[in-house]
């Protein structure tokens, strides 16, 4: 199975972050002072029937919280005068490195290293075309909150990011980020069978940034053909939110996205017990439960088990 979806392959529920799951767990304790058999079993299924609607309303929000950044990126893509500028900065690099295309990478780089300079005043084709860039990927980020955007050339060099971190500059098919999330998403949109089509890779460690990260992928077309790759960085901070938000968890009970490694999408609340500081894609803390398990394979289902943590929970 793939760690990518295109959203119009969905349903997005049977695909979330492609076979994350959505784990929702009580403490066995809610249910042990219950004494009689019928009486437990009347309140177990009371209490699954809080957790599958507690699971439902999840991840109606993740459905939500994505499809709302597939809109955003479709929508920053669409504009044919910025596919059209794109498709010129090849050339525009090439000019500025002085007829060698490697040069003016090196050039752009010197040029643009500081996130605040949108013209570098030099005069150069390269430098038009990255006030005009700059001017609306600058404003996307802010508008929508957004860690990062990258526009990725189709031979893969990054010729943009807001930031102007490590990505700026590299290339993303043999450069040090190429078997990273953002090389990722840059090969399975450019290999995607349709031309306008939303690639979105799974949560997964970053080294730029020294955390979890996902990225979405869309084109630049102009005139029926790819001109180039726009990526954005999603954070964990809202996916986060969403798993720890408590209602319908009470004071112990928790939820949690997993993915097909077994690992952590999302921080546990249990932090502190656990002696780390986050949970996320951490090999140290796998959750090979019966649950987990079995929702990996498709299955939905209530049971006793024993968490992550060696507790037992319902």
């Amino acid at each position: 199975m793939s760690n990518l979806f295109r959203f119009n392959d969905w349903p997005f529920r049977t695909k979330i972050l492609v076979a994350l799951i959505l784990i929702a767990v009580l403490p066995l304790s809610i249910i042990s002072a219950i004494q009689s058999i019928t009486a437990a079993n009347s309140l177990r299924s009371i209490e699954f029937a809080a957790l599958q609607s507690t699971a439902a309303i999840k991840l109606d929000s993740l459905e939500d919280w994505f499809e709302d950044h597939r809109r955003d990126m479709e929508l920053y893509a669409s504009r044919p005068a910025q596919a059209r500028s794109v498709a010129r900065i090849p050339d525009a690099l090439t000019e500025l490195g002085d007829g060698d295309y490697q040069t003016g990478v090196a050039r752009m780089v010197e040029l643009y290293s500081n996130p605040e300079t949108i013209d570098a005043g030099d005069g150069s084709t390269y430098s038009v075309e990255h006030a005009f860039i700059a001017g609306i990927g600058n404003t996307f980020v802010q508008l929508y909150e957004y860690e990062d955007i990258y526009i990725v050339t189709t031979d893969g060099t990054v010729v943009y990011s807001f930031n102007k971190g490590a990505e700026f500059g590299t290339n993303l098919v043999d450069g040090p980020l190429a078997d990273t999330g953002l090389g990722t998403a840059f090969r399975q949109m450019l290999q995607a069978s349709e031309t306008e089509v939303t690639i979105l890779t799974d949560f997964e460690y970053y080294p730029p940034i020294d955390d979890s990260a996902a990225f979405i992928a869309t084109p630049f077309i102009a005139d029926g053909e790819i001109t180039a790759i726009a990526i954005t960085r999603i954070p964990t901070t809202r996916l986060d939110e969403i798993a720890q938000e408590r209602t319908g968890l009470g004071e112990t009970g928790e939820t949690y996205l997993v993915g097909e490694d077994k690992l952590f999408r999302t921080d546990s609340r249990f932090l502190e017990e656990l002696g780390v500081t986050s949970t996320r894609n951490n090999p140290d803390i796998v959750v090979d439960t019966v649950s987990a398990n079995a929702a990996l394979a498709g299955e939905c289902g209530q049971a006793i088990i024993t968490d992550y943590r060696g507790e037992e929970v319902f």
